[in-house]
């Protein structure tokens, strides 16, 4: 029986202000020395995740970008399962308008803004700012009328750890599947998912083992997914911790 890891960014693998993730040193080196693939599924940018993967050393693993807006099986093949940005871009300001509710979304923003609320140098958040399939915004009022109106549209949003996100039908969820599916073809495999936001619980939902990762939303992500562990920390510690248990619940020495 093999073994998957896929996991969340942003407070999960990474501290979610400052972006370390030295902790989970360890635990990524013991997994890579076990051959146990670890699969990133975030809301950031292919640039984005491409970049952490290097830094990680996951380099070549598949990755799940832009809230499942796309699966890149390493850096030549692109799966596309969401709904172009300019689109996106295009019906959230339509549906600003019907809800008289306004918004600000990365395509309206500068370098400056998106660095000051993603507490991101400037290199990082210009990849960040390369949308293909999701953008994020924020609103200074209750948002339910506007999504409604995107529901309306046929389009879905989710709410991250410091955005909203519109995008197509796509999630998190049905690309996790197109990844278990992929790897199950060598034979059977444990998955084991990590995350912090809501906009995780539907990919969490899927695999066989859900860890829950500490965060102002644990009790609403908890509600959503019942079955799911609570990691013993937030952000990397706490990762570090529930990957080597799953390696060793595994058997796999450490």
């Amino acid at each position: 029986m093999g073994q998957l890891i896929i996991s969340d960014l942003d407070g999960t693998l990474l501290d979610h202000h400052s972006y370390d993730w030295r902790p989970a040193e360890d635990a990524l080196a013991a997994a890579r020395a076990a051959g146990v693939p670890v699969v990133l599924c975030t809301s950031k940018t292919r640039a984005e995740t491409h970049w952490w993967q290097r830094e990680l050393g996951l380099e070549g693993m598949p990755c799940i970008v832009e809230n499942g807006g796309a699966v890149a099986w390493g850096t030549s093949e692109v799966e596309g399962l969401g709904v172009p940005y300019g689109q996106l871009r295009q019906v959230l300001r339509e549906c600003a308008v019907e809800a008289d509710c306004p918004v600000r979304g990365f395509g309206d923003m500068g370098l400056e803004e998106v660095m000051r609320l993603c507490e991101l140098p400037a290199d990082q958040a210009e990849r960040a700012r390369q949308r293909e399939w999701d953008e994020p915004f924020v609103v200074d009022q209750d948002p339910e009328g506007l999504l409604v109106a995107i529901r309306k549209r046929g389009l879905s949003w989710s709410r991250g750890g410091r955005f909203y996100h519109i995008h197509g039908k796509n999630d998190k969820a049905e690309s996790a599947r197109r990844v278990i599916a992929r790897f199950g073809r060598r034979g059977p495999v444990v998955s084991m998912g990590l995350g912090d936001g809501l906009n995780d619980a539907t990919f969490l939902q899927v695999v066989d083992i859900p860890v829950l990762m500490p965060s102002a939303t644990i009790e609403a992500l908890r509600r959503m997914v019942p079955q799911g562990r609570v990691a013993a920390a937030p952000g990397p510690e706490g990762w570090a911790a529930a990957v080597l248990a799953f390696l060793a619940e595994a058997g796999i020495d450490q």
